[in-house]
């Protein structure tokens, strides 16, 4: 018997050149260890996907860390919540495609695709860090509307 060495798949009647790939390369007798069908896809699938999500989160962790220098400097606190709130624009799709990117990870691991390791990883640090983000962005508009600022 006859077997692909690209794509594993025994050879019909004893063929040179493998049907399903056309791969010439052949292994006679090959245990079955040696061949095995590779993993389908790409390890960068889902990735500027999944960096953009992290770009997202760090531009909204600088425009929220922004408000603790603003008010120091006096200047009006309806322009810090207004800075805070342009931080949470910038947290919600970095929530979204985060989430998007550890689902191309877990999409690949079920059809038994290449896993893209860096997508979930930056989907993690993005969803975490915007989590975070949104969390301290809602206890700065609390603390303004406690303090009665905006009366």
């Amino acid at each position: 018997m006859s077997y692909c060495l690209k794509c594993g798949k025994e050879l019909i009647n004893g063929g040179v050149i493998c049907d399903d790939c056309r791969h010439e390369e052949l292994v006679f007798d090959a245990p079955e260890d040696k061949c095995a069908p590779r993993p389908r896809g790409s390890r960068k699938e889902g990735f500027s996907k999944a960096l953009t999500s992290v770009i997202f989160s760090v531009v909204a962790a600088i425009i929220v860390g922004a408000v603790g220098s603003v008010i120091e400097e006096g200047i009006d606190t309806v322009l810090a919540l207004s800075i805070v709130f342009i931080g949470l624009g910038f947290t919600v799709p970095s929530v979204i495609l985060g989430i998007s990117s550890m689902r191309t990870f877990f999409r690949c691991k079920r059809e038994g695709r290449i896993k893209p390791i860096a997508t979930l990883v930056l989907g993690v640090v993005a969803f975490a860090n915007s989590a975070h983000l949104i969390f301290i962005s809602f206890a700065k508009i609390i603390f303004f509307l406690s303090l009665g600022f905006l009366l």
